[in-house]
């Protein structure tokens, strides 16, 4: 199923991943981010999450687990720890813009990366242990010229991403920072190579980890 994110028309027995994917490549999809507020409904998401897991309670994890989103009424960083997990992560999940947002406990909620880049204090919030964090966010230096306007608001938008994503690893007992950031979001194809990346600097840290 992740090979239909990649490859728009990849056979898939849900139809779900190429709608996602489809709609998001299409020109279509910038057509209708004009009256719409996301490419792709909430509920399309929703279905496609639904294959993938069965919608239990947040109790029942064996591992704490919480999932994080914004609400975009507000500003707040809504965690949600309690209740069904399915439109939670769907929540999670729904890339401002994109997904539209989705509606849970009377709010309008997105991927929680406005308010939190990597959840520590998230999981310092369901457990008092330490908390080791992983971060993928790319290093903003560099010497490229910015020949345009499209070119600075996105060098500023990737330096508060920066900003917030240290501010968020400050409680963090150990960071983790594979190294990624030349690959794409959807590269599902180099999975791999990623996890080969995030057991080489897991195993450099080892002696932290165990430390703990």
């Amino acid at each position: 199923m992740l090979d239909a994110f990649a490859h728009e028309g990849a056979p898939d027995s849900l139809g779900t991943v190429s709608a996602l994917y489809g709609r998001m490549k299409r020109g279509y999809g910038m057509l209708k981010s004009v009256w719409s507020p996301g490419i792709v409904e909430a509920p399309t998401l929703v279905d496609f999450l639904s294959h993938l897991m069965d919608d239990v309670p947040f109790g029942k994890c064996r591992i704490p687990f919480a999932s994080v989103s914004c609400d975009l009424l507000t500003g707040d960083e809504v965690i949600c720890t309690t209740g069904p997990m399915l439109n939670a992560i769907a929540a999670s999940s729904a890339i401002p813009g994109v997904v539209s947002p989705v509606r849970l406990k009377g709010r309008w909620l997105v991927d929680g990366a406005p308010t939190s880049m990597v959840p520590v204090d998230a999981a310092l919030q369901i457990s008092h242990r330490p908390v080791l964090a992983v971060t993928v966010t790319r290093s903003v230096r560099g010497k490229r010229r910015m020949t345009n306007a499209i070119d600075v608001v996105l060098r500023a938008g990737a330096i508060a991403r920066l900003r917030l994503t240290e501010y968020n690893l400050k409680n963090a007992a150990v960071v983790l920072r594979p190294e990624v950031g030349s690959f794409g979001w959807a590269e599902f194809e180099s999975i791999g190579r990623f996890v080969a990346e995030g057991e080489r600097v897991a195993e450099s840290a080892l002696r932290k980890i165990r430390a703990l």
